[in-house]
C-alpha cells in the first residue's frame, strides 16, 4: 500500500541519516524545495532521493544533488510514450532495437530520463522530451537537443530481472553495491528508529 510505501521510504531515509550523519532522529527535519523535492532542512549539504514501484522502495544518498528512479517493467503501449516524450534521437534509438527488447529499452531510457530530473530537483518543469539519454555510452550521459553535454552521469543497477533502476549525480562516484532490507527487518524495527512524525513530513 501507499502508507506502507511512505514508512518503508522514510525509514530508509532515516537509517541513511542515522548512520552517516549521526543525528539523533528528533533532529531529523525534512522538508521540499519549491518543486517538491525532499531535502534535509539542518544538513542541506546531505542529498537524498527516494522512488518506488511494484515491490521496491529504493532511496539513494550523496554528497551532491543526486536522483534515483526504479519502474517495474510492464507491458504498456511503449510506442505511444515514447513517441510523445522521447526525443526524436531516443525514439530511432527504441525502433531500432530488437523487438523483444524493446520494452526493456524503454524503462532503461525512460528511468535514466526520471533520474535526472529529480536529481535537477526541479520536477516537471523539466519537459522530458528537453533532454537526451544515449544508453551506448558507458557511464550514461545526458545531452540537450543542441548535442551538448548536460551536467550529470547516469549509472544503472540490475538486481532484479523484473525492473530497470537508474541513478543520476553531477559527477562519477558511484558506489557499485547497494544495501538490501528485508520488509520483515524493516517493519519490525521501524518503529525503535522513526519516533514521532507523520508520514511525508
Amino acid at each position: 500500500s501507499d502508507s506502507q510505501r511512505c514508512l518503508i521510504g522514510k525509514f530508509l531515509i532515516s537509517v541513511s541519516i542515522i548512520k552517516k550523519l549521526r543525528l539523533d532522529t528528533n533532529d531529523i527535519i525534512i522538508q521540499k524545495n519549491s518543486y517538491g523535492k525532499p531535502y534535509l532542512y539542518n544538513k542541506p549539504e546531505f542529498h537524498f532521493n527516494i522512488s518506488h514501484s511494484g515491490n521496491w522502495v529504493v532511496c539513494a544518498t550523496f554528497s551532491q544533488p543526486i536522483g534515483i528512479d526504479i519502474e517495474q517493467i510492464k507491458p504498456i503501449e511503449y510506442s505511444d510514450i515514447a513517441k510523445r516524450y522521447f526525443t526524436k534521437d531516443e525514439y530511432r534509438s527504441l525502433l531500432s532495437a530488437d523487438l523483444p527488447d524493446r520494452l526493456s529499452y524503454f524503462y532503461e531510457i525512460w528511468t535514466c530520463k526520471e533520474s535526472y530530473i529529480k536529481m535537477i530537483g526541479k520536477g516537471l518543469s523539466i519537459p522530458v522530451d528537453s533532454f537526451s539519454i544515449r544508453l551506448e555510452n558507458r557511464p550514461i550521459k545526458i545531452y540537450d537537443n543542441n548535442g551538448a553535454v548536460l551536467r550529470g552521469i547516469i549509472k544503472q543497477y540490475n538486481f532484479d530481472n523484473n525492473y530497470k533502476m537508474a541513478v543520476c549525480v553531477p559527477d562519477i562516484m558511484f558506489q557499485e553495491n547497494i544495501s538490501v532490507y528485508d520488509i520483515d527487518f524493516i517493519m519490525n524495527n521501524a518503529g525503535s528508529i522513526l519516533k514521532g512524525g507523520k508520514c511525508g513530513e
